[in-house]
């Protein structure tokens, strides 16, 4: 390989080398002045950012309209419009106003709230009910609750339930959560956002891509290893070759 393309490696090297000196000095410079700019107050809350931090979208949450409110799962935590109930399930089968409460059919058992939201009570177990719950419904203002072993209807009380036959239930079935309260929610959910600061400081020590930033900072410092060789290399290349040149003048003397 000849000195000509030494030097081109050389050179393109230099160049990368240039461009990541600019980028790390560059957002260094804006940490060091970050009060000054504001920079931890400026909140990101673009879905791509806060899919790198592994804040999950409010996407296609499981939602049932409870008279003119809207109860919804998002993650594992229940929302009743866009209130946090501050209780969690691992899947909402369903919901329906009775008197001033609302059942709320989950894979555990059924919630009791009030129509403010509050936790009432949780029920894991129904008297007179076999099996998982598959649904819930209402026949007039008596609750209906649908298992793999039949249909069963509460008393007013819900401490008992007898086994029916009917079919003529009004089922809770899932609906569309309006977009103004999934909004909402998904504000909640994922919080104000990442600041500008936090982002910037990731960028800038590579943490943002989490572990393929550490190989990046890797190659960074291979890159300047091999841009220090490839210098000596050159400079060495260029004596012999200027050696050499004195040489050949000596002998033509």
């Amino acid at each position: 390989m000849t000195i000509q393309h030494f030097q081109w490696w050389h050179r393109s090297l230099g160049f990368l080398a240039a461009l990541l000196v600019v980028f790390i000095a560059g957002t260094g410079l804006l940490l060091n002045h970050s009060e000054e700019l504001g920079l931890d107050e400026v909140m990101l809350d673009s879905d791509w950012i806060l899919d790198i931090y592994g804040i999950d979208s409010a996407v296609n949450p499981e939602a049932f309209k409870v008279g003119r409110r809207w109860l919804s799962r998002i993650g594992s935590r229940l929302y009743l419009d866009s209130q946090d109930t501050g209780h969690q399930s691992e899947q909402l089968i369903g919901a329906i106003e009775s008197g001033d409460l609302i059942l709320v059919a989950l894979s555990e058992g059924l919630l009791l709230m009030s129509a403010g939201g509050e936790l009432v009570e949780m029920m894991t177990v129904l008297p007179g009910v076999s099996g998982a719950i598959l649904a819930i419904g209402k026949i007039g203002d008596i609750p209906i609750l649908k298992t793999r072993a039949g249909l069963y209807a509460g008393d007013a009380d819900l401490t008992s339930w007898r086994e029916t036959h009917t079919e003529e239930a009004f089922w809770s079935a899932p609906g569309k959560l309006p977009e103004q309260i999934r909004r909402q929610i998904e504000q909640q959910y994922r919080g104000a956002g990442v600041s500008l600061e936090r982002f910037i400081l990731d960028v800038h020590s590579g943490a943002v891509l989490g572990s393929l930033g550490k190989y990046i900072s890797d190659m960074f410092a291979i890159l300047i290893l091999l841009l220090s060789l490839s210098g000596l290399w050159v400079s060495r290349l260029r004596r012999r070759m200027n050696l050499a040149v004195q040489a050949g003048s000596n002998t033509d003397i």
